[in-house]
């Protein structure tokens, strides 16, 4: 479930709501506070486990906000991601575990890989796995097919889990804002194989 808050900003706010959720016994799974000084606002977005009584949840918080606040509930459609995988297994493995156990806030649809190394594993999981080789290809020909692929499902993301191929600005374009890249250094600063290096 995902509360979001807009009212005027007092001191105090975050610690009030704060305990409203913990008096209602209400898992908290993230919490993002914004305050605009200027026009003196605060904002909150709030992703909260199951919200058993949602009507006693708005009444306490309209207890402690002031009268113009707005309080939106809504639930959070789960999403959909296609995984594109190089060889190593480590980023696969975390996200295929959580996927597993319905703790990603996700769901996979496909695996892709360059390589077929990681195929096995989504096997293991029942995920099914494409392998789009860019090997002795240009790369129109090797983006032409992995798009081909992406387009058997439908995503709200790709996620890049060390996924070692630069796309092209053509490819990344149809996505954007939809492409999540998961990388162990700052990009774009440290680039490469070995930007830990």
């Amino acid at each position: 479930m995902l509360v979001i808050i807009q009212c005027k900003d007092r001191v105090g706010l975050l610690a009030a709501i704060s305990d409203i959720f913990s008096g209602e016994n209400i898992e908290v799974i993230s919490m993002h506070e914004y305050r605009d000084t200027i026009e003196h606002l605060f904002y909150v977005r709030i992703e909260t486990g199951i919200i058993v009584n949602e009507k006693r949840l708005k009444q306490k918080l309209y207890s402690i906000l002031p009268a113009t606040a707005s309080i939106r509930l809504r639930s959070q459609p789960e999403k959909k991601i296609i995984v594109l995988v190089s060889k190593e297994y480590h980023c696969l493995a975390d996200i295929l575990i959580r996927n597993q156990f319905k703790t990603l806030g996700a769901s996979v649809q496909c695996v892709i890989g360059n390589h077929a190394v990681l195929q096995n594993i989504c096997e293991r999981f029942e995920v099914p796995f494409h392998l789009v080789s860019h090997e002795n290809r240009d790369r129109e020909s090797f983006e032409a097919e992995l798009l081909d692929t992406v387009f058997l499902y439908e995503a709200d993301y790709l996620v890049l889990a060390k996924f070692m191929r630069i796309l092209s600005p053509d490819f990344t374009d149809r996505f954007s804002f939809r492409i999540i890249n998961i990388h162990h250094s700052f990009l774009p600063a440290f680039v490469g194989a070995n930007p830990s290096r």
